[in-house]
């Protein structure tokens, strides 16, 4: 993951930034935009983390963890795989779990295993959001992109500043630098993922 603390970036991004800091002239501000950055680039980075959810009969809904985005794969604890509701064969709906939903409720995200289950422990694998940044450690902390993609932050950062101040021409060049340094983070996790 990213090396640089978050105070190097807003100086490594002031320097870049041959637009006078134009809509981005305070930590907070290119904070934000880098957290705006992270949300954007959550499929890109694929952190995966991992929930065990006791499973009762009878509560059928879990709230799922407030960093989820998005499932990967859920295990009971016989190591039985359960899939989506919507992938799963009708023609053999009688001869295996009925697999999951996932809802939102406007705070939460929730699974649904559905009814007729026992008792178990379900292991919900899924891709998490990035930790968000905050201004009160900004000499300290790290953002969670690998270290190839520090400068998308920057760069989105900058981007948005332009839009911000109505500059479209000079937001568009700095948007598709954006989308290149994207490429790099995506590539990096997938040659983490394989082992290259």
């Amino acid at each position: 993951m990213g090396r640089t603390p978050i105070s190097g970036l807003i100086a490594r991004g002031q320097n870049q930034n041959s637009y006078n800091n134009s809509g981005i002239d305070t930590p907070a501000k290119w904070v934000d935009s880098f957290n705006a950055a992270l949300q954007d680039l959550v499929q890109d980075i694929g952190l995966r983390a991992m929930v065990e959810i006791p499973y009762v009969p009878g509560t059928t809904s879990y709230q799922l963890p407030d960093d989820f985005f998005e499932v990967e794969q859920v295990w009971d604890n016989f190591w039985c795989r359960f899939y989506p509701r919507q992938d799963i064969d009708p023609a053999i709906w009688n001869y295996g779990p009925y697999g999951f939903d996932i809802s939102f409720d406007g705070t939460h995200h929730n699974i649904d295993f559905g009814t007729d289950i026992s008792s178990t422990t379900f292991r919900v694998y899924y891709i998490r959001y990035p930790a968000l940044l905050t201004t009160s450690n900004i000499n300290v902390d790290t953002p969670e992109v690998p270290t190839i993609g520090e400068n998308a932050l920057i760069l989105y950062a900058i981007a948005k500043g332009l839009r911000n101040n109505n500059q479209p021409g000079q937001a568009t060049n700095l948007e598709q630098m954006y989308e290149n340094e994207r490429k790099k983070i995506r590539d990096e996790a997938q040659r983490r993922r394989i082992g290259g």
